[in-house]
């Protein structure tokens, strides 16, 4: 990461073609919410916090912020400390029938279901088998 802090929402657009993105450790609070609108062909994205002092600290995140995201097949939002519960109904519905791979480790989950239906739209995942 590069500790940038903040995305300006139509960045990405000049990018269509992106098929990988890592955007851990820039210090980001909050996410632009149609940042991805242009990134049909995006399919890794990694939103973890990252490490150090430029970690990010996403408190919650837009409910369309993943809407152009068609292809998308891993994301990883792990470390930051997003109350599941409360993430917008909807929120990874574009994504749902391809995505693989999400990484959710270091969140918080009280009440399965709610906001995060979402997650029984996914296919069934593979687990991870360590080495």
């Amino acid at each position: 990461g590069l500790g940038l802090g903040r995305i300006p929402e139509d960045l990405l657009s000049v990018f269509p073609q992106l098929k990988f993105l890592g955007m851990d450790t820039n210090r980001f609070k909050n996410l632009p919410p149609r940042l991805f609108r242009n990134s049909s062909r995006l399919q890794m994205l990694d939103l973890s916090a990252g490490e150090g002092p430029l970690m990010n600290r996403l408190k919650t995140l837009p409910p369309t912020l993943f809407d152009g995201l068609t292809d998308l097949r891993w994301l990883s939002l792990e470390g930051q400390g997003l109350d599941l519960d409360g993430l917008p109904a909807g929120l990874l519905a574009a994504s749902a029938k391809r995505l693989r791979r999400l990484v959710l480790a270091g969140n918080t989950l009280n009440e399965p279901g709610g906001n995060m239906d979402d997650l029984k739209k996914l296919p069934v995942m593979k687990p991870v088998q360590y080495v």
